[in-house]
Parts: C-alpha cells; sequence; structure tokens
C-alpha cells in the first residue's frame, strides 16, 4: 500500500470512529474524499464553511 493510500485509509478509519481530524491540503478532490465538514480560510478568516453534500467538486 502506498503511503498516501495508507494515511488516507487511517483518516477515514478514525472519522468512522468519532475522530475530530485537521486536514489541511490544497487538493480539493483529497479533501472532499475525507471530510464531513469543510471550513475555507483566507488571511486568518472564514470564508466559507459547509457540512455533507453542501460542498461537491464542480
Amino acid at each position: 500500500m502506498l503511503d498516501i493510500e495508507f494515511i488516507h485509509a487511517r483518516i477515514l478509519s478514525l472519522r468512522r470512529q468519532g475522530c475530530a481530524i485537521l486536514l489541511v491540503s490544497a487538493d480539493l478532490d483529497e479533501i472532499l474524499a475525507l471530510s464531513d465538514r469543510v471550513m475555507v480560510m483566507n488571511a486568518g478568516r472564514v470564508t466559507s464553511l459547509a457540512v455533507g453534500v453542501a460542498f461537491q467538486s464542480t
């Protein structure tokens, strides 16, 4: 298993267990695949918050 696949599997496992995970990434597809909630920040301020199906890659 590749390192990134291992990390993704671990994140998903922890998410299923109810753990909170802070994921910082510039890869939108990765964020959408691994997240239940997405917060977008710019210049130290929250600019957007989406939960569940409210966020989808376009």
